[in-house]
């Protein structure tokens, strides 16, 4: 009789585990804004430019951020087009969420 330990649904090691877990791809609100910088808070509430006022509303009247949104891409990349935010910064803003971030 041939016994298997270990088999692809039984992870044994902390990166099998990690690599099973769900993603956290939405945040609260809160924790996104955490993201920013407080001059990249103060550029976004300050600017005069209307695709900013509009990017501003949706996210006050957001319940979650949802990482994965193509809307959210296409708003945070007007804003590098903008230059109010660094093409540097986007892989911060849309990294994966901790537990502490989670919208749950």
């Amino acid at each position: 009789m041939k016994v298997t330990i270990g088999h692809p649904g039984n992870p044994k090691t902390p990166e099998e585990l990690e690599a099973l877990r769900p993603k956290r791809m939405k945040i609260t609100v809160g924790s996104f804004r955490r993201r920013l910088t407080l001059l990249e808070k103060v550029a976004l509430t300050e600017s005069p430019i209307t695709i900013v006022k509009v990017l501003m509303d949706d996210l006050a009247s957001s319940t979650y951020i949802d990482l994965e949104s193509q809307e959210l891409r296409e708003g945070l990349q007007a804003l590098v087009d903008l230059e109010i935010l660094a093409v540097s910064r986007l892989p911060n803003l849309f990294q994966e969420g901790t537990e502490e971030e989670a919208w749950k």
